[in-house]
């Protein structure tokens, strides 16, 4: 399809809205590191900067889903069921709220920290970027399904890169399983406190790579039934 026709495919769809969506969603989840980079280097005022930095993107997202839920036309052909738009915004935009929850988590809370957890800490924080760029790869791949009225290898490619989201997703639970043996292996040595705060903070991690899961899952039922 020529580019004009692909642009007037988008001016009168949601695809556009939600290329957008997953730019920002995104965008969210690179602070991720770099947040809890200032946490382990005790950089309150650097924690503080991206935790702004994180509530804008959620902000941005959050109003693009909104404009994704609201523009969607009744009186122009989708390739794809209108629900399915609907559950693969709402999930893209749980994988920012996640983010934000962390991000709302060491702002607010300041968890103690401890040396000890902080290598594992930081090879999951790794392994839920990784799954959620998987996720953004395959979401990236939107505007070819469009134009290829969701057929032909670029549905394989799809298919095969939420595969891979599944595989990394369960590494993520692995990890997560792996730090809260390391932290209830010294619950004599950790406060209770400090037991909860960093268990919850792990389990909010881990919602991270669910909603990357989730949103792969739905993309997949939207090729499958286009």
């Amino acid at each position: 399809m020529p580019m004009r026709g692909i642009l007037g495919l988008f001016a009168k769809s949601p695809f556009g809205l939600m290329v957008k969506h997953t730019a920002l969603v995104q965008e969210t989840v690179q602070l991720l590191r770099p947040l809890f980079d200032a946490l382990l280097a005790d950089d309150r005022e650097r924690l503080a900067q991206i935790y702004e930095e994180i509530c804008q993107k959620e902000h941005e997202a959050d109003e693009t889903k909104n404009q994704v839920r609201d523009h969607i036309p009744k009186s122009v052909f989708l390739p794809v069921n209108r629900s399915d738009i609907l559950l693969y915004v709402k999930e893209q935009d749980g994988i920012a709220d996640a983010v934000e929850d962390v991000a709302v988590i060491l702002m607010m809370r300041d968890p103690k920290r401890i040396p000890v957890l902080e290598p594992k800490l930081i090879e999951l924080v790794e392994q839920v970027n990784g799954t959620a760029e998987l996720l953004f790869q395959a979401a990236g791949e939107l505007m070819n399904l469009v134009a290829a009225s969701f057929s032909g290898p670029e549905v394989n490619k799809v298919l095969d890169l939420v595969a891979e989201v599944h595989g990394e997703e369960a590494k993520s639970d692995r990890l997560q399983a792996e730090f809260s043996k390391l932290v209830f292996a010294r619950e004599d040595e950790i406060d209770p406190i400090s037991i909860f705060q960093w268990m919850h903070i792990v389990q909010v991690l881990g919602d991270v790579a669910d909603h990357a899961e989730n949103t792969g899952d739905v993309l997949r039922l939207m090729v499958a039934r286009a």
